[in-house]
């Protein structure tokens, strides 16, 4: 596993905590209209309750502490979510069945290999199990072979848990031995090059 790159920088840190930054392919639920209200509210406090409103798992590193207020009468889940990891300066992300909370603190960047796929396929992937988010974009040209992906270390492990997934399922299907397909009493089967040379040469020896 391809691990140790510096942490990203402050600035980069408030990028990705913007409100109103749009996320590709989550929850549908996040974008739904959600006038919420807190004041002086623990943080945890207030997400169990997002939770418990919203139906959607919400995930808290224990790392992720204060109070927060929140007054977003027209927003949506997603601003709540934005306010809160903002003020307590954390940063959260949708694994694909719940959000989950981590302190900014752990902000990575990684190289993640793709083992015989390309990026496109790879992104492909990454939208189906909805884990793409356009706050932590995928960094390649078409024809890489790695990526480069910033993010919580989180969310920027389960990208390339996938990653890994699916280079084992492409080695899965690999024969365990290359050779010529032959037909043998209607079934294929398969014998080596050295095995068909071989018996081409003692039938012409015969």
């Amino acid at each position: 596993m391809v691990r140790g790159f510096a942490l990203m920088p402050v600035l980069g840190v408030c990028a990705l905590l913007s409100v109103g930054t749009p996320a590709v392919a989550q929850h549908p639920d996040l974008l739904r209209a959600f006038p919420y209200a807190a004041s002086d509210e623990r943080a945890d406090t207030a997400l169990r309750d997002l939770m418990r409103r919203t139906g959607i798992p919400v995930i808290t590193s224990n790392e992720i502490s204060g109070t927060v207020s929140v007054n977003n009468s027209n927003g949506s889940i997603m601003d709540v979510l934005n306010s809160i990891s903002e003020q307590v300066n954390g940063v959260w992300w949708f694994d694909g069945s719940a959000v989950r909370v981590e302190p900014s603190s752990v902000l990575t960047s990684r190289m993640i290999p793709l083992d015989g796929f390309t990026v496109g396929q790879f992104r492909q992937q990454v939208r189906a199990v909805r884990l793409e988010d356009t706050r932590f974009p995928i960094s390649a040209s078409e024809d890489a072979s790695m990526i480069r992906l910033s993010g919580p270390t989180g969310y920027v492990d389960a990208v390339e848990a996938l990653a890994v997934h699916l280079a084992e399922l492409r080695r899965a299907d690999k024969p365990v031995r290359a050779g010529f397909p032959v037909i043998i009493r209607g079934r294929e089967t398969t014998k080596s090059q050295t095995e068909t040379q071989q018996q081409e040469t003692t039938e012409r020896s015969e």
